[in-house]
């Protein structure tokens, strides 16, 4: 079977994917590309045909959508196409510890029956996050 220029510049996109992520980004990555692949059939992506597959996907998340966008116009510009406008995601505000759930937690800190010569460092490494406006994730 003969190799076009779409497999080559396929092949070439696909191997600058494989040396930039990391392995769990690069399975995401490979999935929705081989999927876009797929949608293609062989045929060079276009601005519009991409519109049309990433439609697909128009109940996900905005999240989601931003992703696939992100990834799938970095084929289009390897191909020479203009890019898809990228979807915007709401900023997200970050999580509050309330004072209420901070006193339950060093209430259970320091009533632990195990390490207790740890306890008061502990609770000194928590205040100190707090007061710097750390947040646990």
């Amino acid at each position: 079977m003969k190799r076009t220029s779409v497999d080559k510049t396929w092949d070439n996109y696909l191997s600058k994917v494989k040396l930039e992520h990391e392995a769990d980004v690069l399975r995401e990555y490979l999935r929705i590309l081989g999927n876009f692949r797929s949608y293609l059939d062989n045929k060079p992506p276009t601005t519009e045909r991409t519109r049309e597959y990433l439609l697909r996907f128009i109940k996900r998340s905005l999240n989601t959508r931003a992703r696939y966008t992100d990834i799938i116009n970095g084929v289009l510009e390897v191909f020479g196409e203009d890019k898809v406008s990228r979807v915007k995601t709401p900023k997200q505000e970050p999580r509050y510890v309330t004072e209420q759930a901070f006193a339950t937690f060093f209430e259970k800190l320091g009533s632990k029956k195990t390490n207790k010569k740890t306890i008061a460092r502990d609770v000194l490494m928590f205040r100190l996050m707090d007061a710097a406006g750390l947040t646990l994730y």
